[in-house]
């Protein structure tokens, strides 16, 4: 019982558990090249061809391997010992001598060196037994074998957890990095091929030992980039990458644990290619992949972390079968109808290798990599190793292979997006901090211009990326994510509170540099008029028209004055809303005030004072109709339904739900799973194409209007929902006067449980069979769009937004906290994730937002609960204008959530002497977003992203009303590339391609200017 709860799967594995998954491995090499060729005493008698290759006087020559299989102590006639067998060969241009068996195991092996054959040959053999007695003759095919030079790169995987707290893994990256400083200098002296190299896989440790930019200080060449057990990455990606110089891409997936690409397409992904965004940008990709899940230890599962001796063993069988087979190693227990794959197998020579110092994550540099190479090559003559750096590897690639090397285009997706669900309170954070730490520099940025300065570096926003970063990096906690040890796989609460704490602090950090930039700017544009001046800011490119909600203390104007808000430019009462400060025993004293700033200009603001008046009434009520509208959506909720049960756009009469659908417009949907929990990795080995691993679904029962608010800014609607799984489930629907949007926002107070389960929220969008389009990091992209092979199908994570363009018109819905949507079915969360819903009809408009789970054993938090906010918004336009209008109404929508109008309170003083308002920068194209304005490294000039969001070329006026601008260029967001352009009456031209990413880089006195 105890025996095979050790040899279990999911057992905990210790060192010696690890071995023998190794030992498992090596074994699956040798079956993969040995074929029986005769017996001896009943035994198998097998043969490898294998490519090893030794110098002679009378030239090459090449190895056949035999084995002898299930040999005991003795020779099978109990009269002499096995290990005296031999055998020799006859039939090749010269004779081979006799060679003795030797014991591996239960196996004896020989391994015989004939002459190097050009072509197919057959030869005969002999085995003989120590007193000469012949126990077998029979005869095999020698075949020509490829002279392979294997390029062995050595690094560590860098876990920002999961083996180990952060702190520890951070110390012992350090340590890392010296150790590999003393083993270069050691092997300084050897030959070149053996020398000790280390290549860094990611830049966060070697940031903190060497704190530089490497090009830009020293003229450091970086070209070169790895990502490693993640399985996928959006071609956003290729822009950064390639903007920065680099061009070869070294991947090592990890198909272990939910990812089955090849299944879908992934077996036609070979090695090297070239992955293309749609800009046309490219990297040379070498792409790992294997069928056991540990891509990147593929060169410790060969010995070349552990001796010569197992690496001659492995290596040479590893070699023989990635030549011959589909895949070196069968599937195991890993991947699932893996037998089912079908590609040709590796063409070439050369070979990009990646070894480990242990075979496992975070593992230490090691002195035997170098050490198993310099008596290899010493041995050998074939194959060629050479301890070696990604460039270096890169550039004989090229140089040999680049005639040869596929093309493939598009996103390839992440199979592990899912996880992005178990941290649903702390992923809300990030995502906010992303969205504010890009306003928070460009209005310091602003406030900078504004000042007559040049624009400056602000101070922390380093650090604020830093943990953004970090939160989003693939391990989001330990292997055991239940445990709660000091320290080892164990330490998973540990690691949670560590990886929640790097969301927190920058969503905290993001905020305040939000409040610094307002609070400058708006010191700077204040007026006298009022009794204080709300400064509105918006730092989109385009002039915007929304509510927003600003604090007014107390002691700014007291609290027995009413007050309303009029806009500055013209001297319009504003109807505004009073609310209340909550917890007003422990805040500061004073209240919100809430209002519609119309028309604020592109990267600009606008001007509003606070004037003495009655502020907006605000009807409250919690009987009636269950239906909120302005001048552009009549929205009616269905209560027994617990969802929306009808949006109608008013100018046009169109429905955009799908009342036919099996589920309503905003329903929750409540999936509970039949796996257990607390069983290490147990979800990536699940495989089940039937439905019964979905133990329960169910949908909210019904809902009951709480509150209805209705005033001159708008309507909104609160409904407490009964939802299962939930304490309590606030519905939140509001519909602003002024602003064609709906916003929805989903209080959800989760209960806290390990027990498998996800949460959806359905978007039924009566579309027809629309085209989907929808934002990725960096760049637009739609369900048709091409993709490299093996992307994952069943799930998308998406930026902010989804577009639908129908036949009768184009709807957008944006998300603002989860990422992750299904299309038109809900998925098992499974492997090979099969469709759950049945439908009759199918509903290619339907947007399930996959808003919560806890489905993962490992990386990812077991269990989540407590409140959680998911908002969402739709938007429309009567007219169907294809993708590219989609994608405009798609980047509009997302602007107006992820980069919402900020607002600040100063007193009212002295005039400034500027206008009420004013822009910097106006885009006229609405699919191209501006993502950031930041100064310039040298802080002459004012960089300007632009995004283009569609998905071909897109040229674009640039106009800045108010800034004066002398010169303008075109460059990457790293400065590289600059292409200088014409500025003329206020304005330039900026060409981008289709997802690409450029800095407009403004500068002369850049003073600002507007018309008072």
């Amino acid at each position: 019982m105890t025996e095979g709860l050790l040899n279990s799967p999911f057992h905990d594995k210790s060192n010696g558990d690890r071995r023998r998954d190794l030992d498992e491995f090596r074994s699956q090499l040798a079956d993969a090249v040995f074929v029986e060729v005769g017996k001896v005493a009943g035994k198998a008698l097998q043969a490898a061809n294998l490519p090893l290759f030794k110098r002679s006087a009378l030239g090459l020559e090449q190895v056949v391997r035999l084995r002898l299989m299930g040999m005991v102590a003795q020779h099978p006639s109990g009269v002499e010992p096995a290990e005296t067998l031999s055998v020799s060969f006859e039939g090749t241009s010269r004779e081979a001598g006799p060679v003795r068996f030797e014991r591996q195991g239960s196996a004896l092996v020989a391994q015989v060196l004939v002459p190097e054959v050009h072509s197919p040959q057959r030869c005969g053999f002999t085995v003989r037994a120590d007193n000469g007695a012949v126990v077998c003759r029979g005869q095999l095919d020698l075949r020509p074998q490829r002279k392979w030079s294997v390029s062995l790169v050595h690094h560590t995987h860098l876990d920002v957890g999961y083996t180990d707290r952060q702190d520890m893994v951070t110390a012992n990256h350090l340590q890392y990095l010296d150790s590999v400083l003393d083993l270069v200098e050691r092997t300084s002296g050897w030959d070149d091929d053996a020398r000790f190299r280390w290549n860094v896989e990611v830049n966060w440790p070697l940031e903190r030992w060497f704190a530089v930019e490497l090009r830009a200080e020293h003229g450091v060449a970086v070209t070169t980039a790895m990502q490693t057990d993640v399985p996928g990455g959006v071609s956003g990606l290729v822009e950064v990458l390639a903007d920065v110089g680099v061009t070869f891409l070294s991947v090592a997936h990890n198909y272990a644990g939910r990812s089955v690409p090849y299944l879908i397409g992934g077996e036609k992904l070979g090695r090297p290619f070239y992955w293309k965004a749609p800009s046309g940008k490219r990297l040379l990709v070498w792409h790992t992949d294997t069928l056991h899940g540990n891509a990147y230890m593929e060169g410790n599962i060969v010995g070349l972390a552990d001796s010569f001796a197992v690496a001659q063993d492995s290596l040479p069988c590893y070699l023989a079968a990635l030549a011959e087979r589909s895949y070196p190693f069968d599937s195991g227990t890993w991947l699932p109808e893996a037998e089912k794959v079908v590609r040709d197998p590796y063409p070439h020579d050369i070979l990009h290798l990646r070894v480990q110092g242990k075979y496992g994550d975070n593992a230490p540099p090691n002195l035997a990599v170098s050490e198993i190479v310099r008596d290899w090559d010493a041995t050998w003559a074939y194959p060629r190793l050479r301890v070696d750096r990604n460039e270096e590897f890169y550039a004989r690639a090229v140089q040999r292979l680049d005639g040869s090397v596929p093309e493939w285009q598009g996103d390839w997706a992440d199979w592990w997006a899912d996880g992005l669900g178990s941290g649903a309170r702390m992923l809300g954070w990030a995502r906010q901090a992303q969205g504010s730490v890009r306003v928070g520099r460009s209005l310091n940025a602003v406030a900078d211009v504004l000042s007559g300065n040049p624009p400056a570096q602000v101070d922390g926003t380093s650090q604020t990326y830093q943990d953004i970063g970090l939160f989003d990096e693939h391990t989001w906690g330990a292997r055991h994510p239940w445990k709660d040890d000091e320290e080892g796989w164990g330490s998973g609460d540990l690691q949670w509170q560590r990886k929640a704490s790097f969301a927190r602090n920058a969503r905290e950090a993001a905020s305040s540099l939000v409040d610094i930039g307002a609070r400058r700017a708006a010191e700077l544009v204040g007026g006298d008029r009022g009794l204080a001046n709300v400064v509105v800011f918006n730092a989109a490119g385009w002039a915007r028209t929304d509510v927003v909600k600003v604090f007014l203390p107390f002691s700014t104007v007291p609290g027995d004055v009413e007050v309303t808000v009029e806009d500055d430019r013209d001297g319009t009462k504003i109807a505004t809303r009073t609310l209340p400060q909550e917890h007003v025993a422990h805040r500061p004293a004073g209240r919100f005030l809430q209002f519609l700033a119309r028309d604020v200009p592109g990267l600009g603001y606008a001007r509003f004072n606070v004037v003495e008046g009655a502020p907006a009434p605000v009807g409250v009520s919690r009987p009636g109709d269950a239906v909120v509208e302005n001048e552009f959506y009549r929205i009616t909720y269905a209560a027994a339904d617990a969802s929306i049960a009808s949006v109608l756009e008013l100018a046009t009469g169109r429905e955009l739900v799908n009342t036919r659908a099996l589920l309503g417009f905003n329903a929750y949907v409540f999936d509970r799973y039949g796996t257990a929990t607390k069983v290490d990795h147990l979800s990536g080995r699940v495989f089940s194409r039937a439905l019964d691993l979905i133990a329960d679904r169910v949908t909210a029962e019904s809902a009951v209007i709480v509150r209805r608010e209705a005033s001159d800014l708008g309507q909104s609607m609160t409904l407490d929902v009964r939802a299962p799984a939930c304490s309590r489930l606030l519905t939140t629907i509001t519909a602003w006067r002024g602003v064609p949007r709906v916003e929805i926002h989903n209080r959800v107070w989760k209960d806290r449980t390990v027990d498998k389960q996800s949460v959806f929220f359905a978007f039924p969008f009566a579309a027809g069979a629309p085209d989907l389009v929808y934002e990725l990091p960096g760049l637009g992209t739609s369900a048709s769009s091409p993709t490299v092979p093996g992307c994952p199908q069943h799930m998308r994570a998406v930026r902010h937004w989804v577009a639908l363009a129908g036949e009768t018109g184009t709807t957008a819905w944006a998300t603002v906290d989860a990422p992750l949507v299904q299309f038109g079915d809900i998925h098992s969360p499974y492997s090979p994730f099969p469709g759950t819903l049945r439908l009759d009809e199918p509903e290619p408009g339907t947007i399930y937002s996959w808003a919560l789970n806890n489905i993962w054993d490992t990386n990812f938090p077991t269990e989540q609960g407590g409140e959680m906010s998911f908002r969402y918004a739709v938007t429309s336009s009567g007219t169907s204008s294809g993708k590219s209008g989609a994608a405009a109404l798609g980047t509009r929508l997302g602007d107006s959530v992820s980069t919402p109008l900020v607002a600040a309170i100063v007193p009212s003083a002295a005039s400034r002497g500027l206008a009420a308002s004013g822009s910097l920068c106006l885009i006229d194209r609405a699919e191209v977003r501006l993502v950031q304005a930041t100064p310039s490294r040298d802080g002459q000039e004012l960089l300007l992203w632009l995004n283009n969001m569609a998905e071909e070329e897109v040229t674009t006026k640039v106009r800045f009303p108010d800034l004066v601008v002398a010169t303008a260029a075109s460059a990457t967001v790293f400065e590289d590339g600059r292409a200088d352009l014409v500025v003329q009456d206020g304005s330039t031209v900026v060409r981008l391609k289709a997802g690409e990413t450029r800095a407009l880089a403004v500068g002369g006195d850049l003073s600002f200017a507007p018309a008072i």
